[in-house]
């Protein structure tokens, strides 16, 4: 197990180290659940924004928050899902997340 958090972390950081490359609209996310908007959860999210226009088959993220840097805070790894995100709403939604391969 402890093997396994090391890999992952060590794959994070590789992706927080090539920063902007990795993502063009903001920084690499880490979403507890990526799905589509057709999810019961997402939609209620969704609607609860009020946003308009966002297909069934959007890929979103739930829970999502930015992975700040290697050792900085709570920010720093990712236990879930880390993903590319075009927007980021206060709830924790994302929109349009795609999974980056942190495979090494």
């Amino acid at each position: 197990m402890f093997a396994k958090v090391v890999l992952v972390f060590t794959a994070l950081a590789a992706v927080v180290a090539a920063g902007s490359s990795q993502c063009n609209a903001g920084p690499v996310q880490c979403c507890n659940t990526l799905t589509s908007a057709s999810n019961s959860q997402a939609a209620g999210l969704i609607q609860q924004l009020g946003l308009s226009g966002v297909g069934a088959n959007v890929p979103v993220g739930i829970n999502c928050n930015p992975i700040t840097g290697i050792g900085a805070g709570s920010g720093s790894s990712c236990n879930a899902n880390p993903a590319c995100c075009d927007n980021v709403y206060t709830n924790g939604l994302g929109v349009q997340c795609n999974p980056i391969n942190v495979n090494l």
